[in-house]
């Protein structure tokens, strides 16, 4: 808990610091450039006057008039912006220390309030990892060797289950136990027949029992999963896997 809430802390730091930093760069640029910004864009409307003068564009009493309106403008833009100088970055002050403390303070509550209502409404009927943690009385919840062990021997007493041996057979795999999960392949093939899936995998299975090498049984198994779904995309595979090691480029191309 000490971690979660240091790292909460960090967070919520990092969240008025981006809230903050704009805001007071954007008060420091408005109190200091706009009147040097406002002089600048006079310098060059007085420009462009002197070079119309010059060009005759305009003449003496058109150049004096607009030459005024432009000094009558750069004196009231100086002396409106000079009576709110210190406004925004007094306002920018206030906001920020209101910012520093709501933040944490709204994060700290809101956490408390939705945090704690999802953790009470998971259902109680409902099986999920965090219902089974709050169950002390049964202790640690079984691994995957316990559970495969256990589904293994329900399937001794009730040997009939092509679902149970299909998944027993795709755990095996998982666990890298290859000879029992081509034992399971064999065991589900007795009992559904000859599924394309089924043989593919069974034929893969036997693959990797033979550090990879399909021939013998796997292609047989693979060839007839093709006779019955040509298209069968595992099987096209591992078909073209066992023209390669054979030296049969061609065939495996194709494939």
């Amino acid at each position: 808990m000490i971690v979660f809430w240091s790292i909460a802390a960090i967070m919520m730091a990092l969240a008025v610091a981006f809230v903050l930093l704009p805001m007071f760069r954007h008060s420091k640029a408005s109190t200091v450039s706009r009147d040097d910004l406002n002089i600048e864009l006079i310098k060059q409307q007085l420009a462009e006057l002197e070079a119309d003068l010059n060009n005759g564009k305009l003449d003496a009493s058109e150049y004096a008039s607009a030459r005024k309106d432009l000094e009558n403008e750069l004196l009231y833009d100086v002396s409106e912006n000079g009576t709110h100088t210190q406004k925004p970055e007094k306002s920018g002050r206030w906001a920020g220390i209101l910012l520093v403390i709501l933040i944490p303070l709204t994060s700290v509550l809101l956490y408390q309030r939705i945090g704690g209502e999802q953790q009470l409404s998971i259902p109680q009927g409902e099986h999920s990892a965090a219902n089974t943690a709050n169950q002390p009385a049964k202790g640690p919840a079984p691994s995957i060797e316990e559970m495969v062990t256990k589904l293994a021997a329900r399937l001794e007493a009730e040997p009939n289950n092509p679902e149970g041996w299909y998944m027993l057979a795709r755990s095996y795999i998982a666990m890298n136990r290859y000879a029992d999960a081509a034992n399971a392949y064999q065991t589900l093939h007795e009992l559904v027949g000859d599924h394309p899936e089924i043989l593919v995998s069974y034929a893969d299975a036997l693959a990797m029992v033979q550090n990879g090498q399909l021939t013998g049984k796997p292609e047989k198994l693979i060839h007839k999963a093709l006779e019955l779904e040509p298209n069968q995309p595992q099987g096209l595979w591992l078909a073209g896997m066992a023209a390669e090691q054979q030296g049969d480029y061609r065939s495996a191309i194709g494939y």
